[in-house]
């Protein structure tokens, strides 16, 4: 016969093993795909053009891509909602040398962020040269510490832009070089954000340009918004 003591004791710890076994199943469930797809997941991926390996590299710091081309790649395989920030390490010594395609043929963006910027750990801004960004159908694109050189130029469509702390100079915008930005078409409003950046010395299009035919190419609801802020523009013509 069990003392009261002891069916206490026993009551105590089938209320112990009970809650441990339904904490483990409720912890093993996963999320709901609805759920995960919410969440806004942050990416890093790393290119130095001079040390990088498009072969042998992962993207990691200690490993980096050597060009944008595994810019593309990587994004496509980031996830719904991912905000990636592509880190390029560069001088003019050794500029950047590469193009980028994000168009929506290969649904590279969807409704994800990417960022190119210069490597935090680095003092330095970002030198690309003679490189060409053709982005179709992206959420977003932002530029912030770069430096553009040679004949390099963004040819946009329904993608929104916002760039900080851009140096263009010396550049000959005339044709074929029509501008640095080029709006192709547009079937929703395009937005474009420039501050803190520096324009100088350059001849053209300096910023932005869309052909006379734009119009054909789009839809009633679209429009281009450009808005400078706290930027300097010096002997362009």
């Amino acid at each position: 016969m069990l003392s009261f003591r002891k069916v206490v004791e026993l009551f105590a710890l089938l209320v112990i093993v009970y809650s441990a076994s339904v904490s483990a199943s409720s912890s093993s469930v996963p999320a709901s795909p609805s759920s995960q797809s919410l969440q806004d997941i942050q990416c890093t991926v790393y290119f130095d053009y001079r040390y990088g390996n498009d072969t042998f590299g992962d993207g990691s710091f200690q490993k980096p891509f050597k060009t944008l081309t595994q810019l593309q790649d990587y994004v496509l395989k980031q996830p719904v909602n991912s905000t990636i920030t592509a880190c390029v390490n560069s001088t003019s010594d050794h500029p950047f040398v590469g193009d980028l395609h994000l168009s929506d043929s290969l649904t590279a963006c969807g409704t994800k962020t990417v960022t190119l910027t210069t490597v935090p750990t680095l003092d330095n801004v970002a030198v690309i040269a003679n490189s060409s960004f053709t982005l179709s159908n992206c959420a977003l694109m932002r530029f912030t510490n770069i430096e553009f050189t040679g004949t390099s130029s963004v040819a946009i469509t329904d993608t929104d832009m916002q760039i900080q702390q851009l140096v263009v100079h010396h550049r000959d915008f005339s044709p074929p070089m029509i501008s640095f930005f080029q709006i192709v078409s547009s079937s929703r409003p395009v937005h474009i954000s420039i501050g803190n950046s520096l324009f100088r010395s350059n001849f053209g299009h300096t910023i932005l340009y869309a052909p006379h035919n734009l119009s054909q190419n789009m839809s009633a609801t679209a429009g281009v918004f450009l808005s400078l802020t706290s930027s300097t523009f010096h002997r362009n013509n």
